[in-house]
């Protein structure tokens, strides 16, 4: 369903929240949309880590809170015209994708994904929106078929995976990979600025917990999670030995 733009002049992007929500919720969807950003924008200026910073520039409120963002480059040597083509990458795919299954340019998987997360809190918050001076959609139940669709993805559960911690992407440092014992393949874990990248270089190599919402197919096999929370299992050898707890076995 589409948004009237905004007129207002420059590249900006408006998060549109229904008011009367848990703040926690609120912040939630900031923060999914906020992985968006980043995500397209990789795709755009094809640099690693963010090479974009957007700034929140106001809040307003007519039925709905009303987030607006700016983009600000931090990488010097980029296109001038990059904040625009950025900003109306990330308008135009969410407004296709509420319109057809078909994948809109720069929309790479992390930027599918983190396009369901934000969709998954729509029961929470109400409606969501996302508008530019150029084009707005609300995203509905219909974006949100066309996402898995793409993705692959039959159902999400909020639970846990457990594996070992082999790789972490350096191209875009949001996300990592667990390898899982019981399919012989990696899951892949997106995880923003909800997890540092400190936790997760000390978890390399070693067996993990991973909390979140997890995408599956429909046979049950993971696909990803969107990580919240990341626990690393001791190693064998730092495990209580019998010896150790013979005396509390009474």
């Amino acid at each position: 369903m589409s948004l009237d733009p905004d007129p207002t002049a420059g590249p900006f992007l408006h998060l549109d929240v229904d008011t009367g929500h848990p703040f926690e919720k609120v912040i939630a969807a900031e923060s999914a949309f906020h992985d968006l950003l980043r995500a397209v924008a990789r795709e755009v200026t094809n640099r690693d880590g963010n090479p974009i910073r957007w700034q929140f520039v106001d809040a307003s409120t007519n039925g709905v809170v009303r987030f607006r963002v700016t983009p600000e480059q931090i990488a010097k040597d980029l296109p001038p015209n990059a904040p625009t083509t950025i900003v109306d990458a990330i308008a135009s795919g969410v407004a296709e994708l509420e319109q057809a299954p078909d994948r809109p340019p720069y929309f790479s998987d992390q930027a599918l994904d983190q396009a369901a997360r934000l969709v998954a809190l729509r029961q929470e918050v109400g409606s969501l929106g996302v508008r530019n001076g150029k084009v707005g959609s609300l995203i509905t139940d219909t974006f949100r078929q066309h996402v898995d669709s793409l993705l692959g993805v039959h159902y999400y559960e909020d639970g846990s995976i457990e594996g070992r911690l082999e790789a972490v992407n350096v191209h875009d440092r949001s996300r990592f990979s667990v390898y899982d014992v019981l399919t012989r393949r990696p899951i892949k874990c997106n995880f923003g600025d909800r997890i540092s990248i400190d936790q997760i270089a000390g978890a390399l190599k070693k067996r993990v917990m991973v909390s979140g919402r997890i995408a599956y197919r429909a046979n049950g096999v993971p696909i990803s999670v969107t990580a919240d929370e990341l626990a690393v299992f001791p190693a064998d050898d730092q495990l209580p030995r019998a010896a150790d707890v013979r005396g509390l076995l009474r």
